[in-house]
């Protein structure tokens, strides 16, 4: 596996992460807002809230993600 993750700056200089899949793919990237006050996490194959199995709540303290290929859109 080839999996790896990455420490880097927003345009804001605040601290983000990201994490890579084994063909270099983003999954996702995650930072403070620019006060603190909220955690956000950039889930770029999210395409339908389908996709999120169960939402954070006190006792799991984690969101279940599914990942599918992102679908094309005609224009």
């Amino acid at each position: 596996m080839s999996r790896r993750g990455e420490v880097g700056a927003t345009k804001d200089n605040e601290p983000f992460i990201s994490l890579f899949d084994d063909n270099e793919k983003l999954v996702l990237k995650a930072y403070l807002s620019p006060d603190g006050t909220q955690v956000r996490i950039v889930l770029p194959e999210l395409v339908e809230l389908g996709q999120i199995k169960q939402v954070a709540t006190y006792e799991n303290h984690y969101v279940t993600f599914h990942r599918v290929p992102k679908r094309r859109t005609r224009r």
